[in-house]
């Protein structure tokens, strides 16, 4: 099998899922598309405590305002839910306190190569010392606890690699949802590098028909391709059929969601408009300043809001699938996202509200 390194993900494909799935990954580059509202909260909140601790190095403050800009971004416009996840955020940064440690850093990538040759790759949430001891530190939102071996054997070797002069290595799985946490002091280091290598060679050296498969929740995202010559094909299916039957319901609820953004940026166009008046009455008249800069200015806020939505992925995500409620919203939105019409949305408001501001300055 082609394969360029390895990686957490990789190695609990190999091991815990199905090893064809690995196979279309690294042989065909198949790249199956998950993001929902499980997705999007784990990346928003893993990026809000990247950013706050990130903020904490340089005494940047962080508010709840830089948090909902986040959550926003990732889609999540729930203003009630954002409320209680940034309580939820408040209380674990508090009682964790690992602005108080002493980070070495936050969300670092590694791209390492062990002595034979083999390449691991991944992110570090965050890592700080005390004493002799390096905490490699990953938070996990997930609604259930369980066992990460595989991603400690990956993330406290290439610790070992990158940051050498400790005595102790401890991985901590954070559990951010249960408020507890996992701590693991690794000793035998080349019990892992070992384990990882094997694990390489098997890989590397396998072909398609030497390969297992393995039904369970991942065969969701298996292409229909590969799942007709699975010898657990039904069991396969079953899971699959599951997976399509679990997004239906969701398929309103993605609906709603795109509804509430179209609402939300038809407000924007509003509260331009509105400003632009709100200047004319007080700067413009009284002071003759640039409506039209202004006008750029709100306009670029309003752009980047919208260049926020994933309009592309949210296609890719249902496919076919997409009901015709839900298709008239994406395409709604989709005409908002245009440049075309942002462009001429731009060109008539500043042409609307300018020639008479630009003559009043003339005048004066």
């Amino acid at each position: 099998m082609k394969l360029e390194y390895l990686s957490y993900s990789g190695l609990s494909t190999w091991v815990e899922k199905c090893q064809r799935l690995l196979w279309e990954k690294n042989e065909n580059d198949f790249r199956p598309f998950f993001e929902n509202e499980f997705t999007n909260y784990g990346k928003a909140f893993h990026c809000a405590l990247d950013t706050f601790y990130k903020n904490t190095l340089i005494n940047k403050p962080f508010t709840e305002d830089d948090f909902n800009a986040i959550f926003i971004k990732y889609n999540i416009l729930d203003l009630e839910k954002n409320k209680e996840s940034y309580e939820t955020f408040k209380h674990f940064v508090k009682k964790r306190d690992y602005e108080n440690k002493n980070i070495i850093g936050t969300e670092e990538k590694f791209d390492i190569y062990l002595p034979n040759g083999v390449r691991l790759l991944g992110f570090f949430d965050l890592i700080y010392e005390d004493g002799d001891s390096l905490y490699i530190v990953d938070f996990k939102t997930d609604h259930m606890r369980r066992d990460y071996f595989l991603q400690r054997i990956v993330y406290t070797v290439a610790a070992r690699i990158l940051y050498q002069n400790y005595k102790n290595y401890y991985f901590v799985i954070d559990f951010i949802n249960f408020d507890s946490y996992q701590y693991d002091h690794t000793h035998d280091f080349q019990e892992f590098y070992q384990f990882i290598s094997n694990t390489w060679d098997v890989i590397i050296n396998s072909d398609l028909d030497s390969l297992e498969h393995r039904p369970g929740p991942h065969c969701m995202s298996c292409p229909e391709e590969v799942l007709k010559t699975c010898p657990y094909f039904k069991q396969a299916l079953s899971y699959k059929d599951k997976g399509v039957n679990d997004i239906s319901p969701k398929l309103i609820n993605e609906k709603n969601k795109i509804e509430k953004l179209i609402d939300v940026l038809e407000a924007r166009k509003s509260m331009i408009n509105s400003k632009l008046m709100e200047y004319y009455e007080k700067e413009v008249n009284e002071s003759g300043k640039d409506i039209v800069s202004i006008g750029n200015t709100l306009l670029s806020l309003s752009q980047r809001e919208i260049s926020a939505f994933p309009y592309e992925k949210a296609k890719q995500l249902f496919g076919d699938k997409i009901n015709a409620s839900l298709d008239v919203s994406l395409t709604k939105l989709k005409k908002i996202l245009d440049k075309d019409e942002l462009k001429k949305f731009e060109e008539n408001k500043i042409t609307t509200f300018s020639k008479p501001f630009l003559k009043l300055k003339d005048n004066k």
